[in-house]
């Protein structure tokens, strides 16, 4: 797997925008690719959809006011 600098950066969104933002991204990612994504809360309602799509991915908590979530295939 290559380690990337992709990133979504998603603080402030809505977590109704997040999810078909997210879909967008993930879709740009080839198979051995991979990318971060940013938020100000844990996305829950994102890891059904990756878990779904068969992406791995591991939440970093990195202070109370960031996620960032790591997704690769």
């Amino acid at each position: 797997m290559n380690i990337t600098l992709n990133k979504m950066d998603a603080k402030g969104m809505n977590p109704k925008q997040i999810l078909p933002e997210l879909k967008q991204q993930v879709n740009s990612i080839s198979k051995n690719g991979s990318m971060w994504l940013i938020t100000d809360y844990e996305p829950k309602e994102c890891y059904s959809f990756l878990m779904k799509h068969d992406f791995h991915f591991q939440t970093f908590i990195v202070s109370d006011h960031e996620y960032r979530v790591f997704i690769s295939w």
